[in-house]
């Protein structure tokens, strides 16, 4: 085989493999170009979700800074309520308290009141008996005028006296209704039993 023979199959082999490895750079190539384009959509992609993330994460945290505004007005709103009613219960103390001392100066008075009305009760029984007293010096009563000034003066009836109504055929108390409705005379209480009169249902002598 002559050299020129020779050096166009060196030449035809070379074309050759220079085509196949050709064929296998482009093919690399194409590989290479999808998996730039892969990862290009993957950037895209995580870029996207990252992008989404973030967003996310934004009105996560405007809605924890709403929710952190709201809690704390809510905080002060409890707080202004716990203050009034912290007032308000202040004042029914206040209240209760000048209740209490009305209610003991009311008692006080109503003490007052029933001494002072003792006070006028035993008076007036002093001035009764100063009265029969001054009664009795001055003009010297038999015993039944001293009887009629006791009732009439003391409202008593002395002991073991009782009354009767005229043509009654019962004996009272000086107290009874009977006896300050209708005309009565007083005798002792002997005398109403052998008189055979009997004892009033009402009062009860």
């Amino acid at each position: 085989m002559t050299k020129e023979e020779i050096k166009e199959v060196v030449e035809a082999y070379l074309v050759d493999r220079f085509d196949k490895i050709w064929g296998k750079i482009k093919e690399l190539e194409k590989k290479i170009q999808e998996c730039e384009g892969k990862l290009t959509q993957q950037q895209t992609d995580n870029d996207k979700n990252l992008s989404i993330q973030n967003q996310n994460i934004n009105e996560i945290e405007s809605k924890f800074r709403n929710l952190i505004t709201i809690l704390e007005e809510t905080q002060r709103s409890a707080n202004q309520v716990i203050e009034k009613t912290a007032l308000k219960l202040k004042e029914i103390e206040n209240v209760k308290k000048n209740q209490q001392q009305k209610l003991e100066q009311l008692a006080q008075i109503q003490n007052y009141q029933q001494q002072i009305l003792v006070s006028q009760q035993q008076q007036q029984q002093n001035q009764a008996q100063l009265q029969q007293q001054v009664f009795l010096q001055q003009n010297k009563p038999n015993q039944q005028e001293i009887q009629e000034y006791q009732i009439q003066t003391l409202q008593q009836a002395p002991e073991g006296m009782v009354f009767r109504m005229q043509n009654g055929n019962r004996y009272h108390r000086l107290n009874c209704e009977n006896v300050k409705k209708f005309k009565s005379k007083m005798i002792t209480r002997h005398e109403a039993e052998q008189s055979q009169l009997t004892k009033c249902q009402i009062c009860k002598p």
